[in-house]
């Protein structure tokens, strides 16, 4: 079984921009999902900025990609 990165590592900026083309979201529906702004994800995925790891956990969980149950297991 491939290990799962580590929740409290923060995603790369290709990881970041696949998850959210992979969703077919703009930037902005991405951005709303977390409550910030286009600018901030777009510096996300550019690099810039790091995403907060907790952030990220809960991204994909409003985006549907992960259950809350599964990040308490682990």
């Amino acid at each position: 079984m491939a290990r799962e990165k580590s929740m409290s590592t923060a995603p790369s900026p290709d990881e970041i921009r696949a998850a959210r083309e992979g969703l077919g979201l703009s930037q902005t529906d991405a951005a709303a999902l977390i409550d910030c702004t286009r600018d901030a994800w777009a510096k996300y995925e550019g690099g810039t900025r790091g995403i907060d790891p907790i952030m990220w956990q809960v991204w994909r969980i409003r985006a549907g990609l992960d259950k809350p149950a599964a990040i308490l297991k682990r």
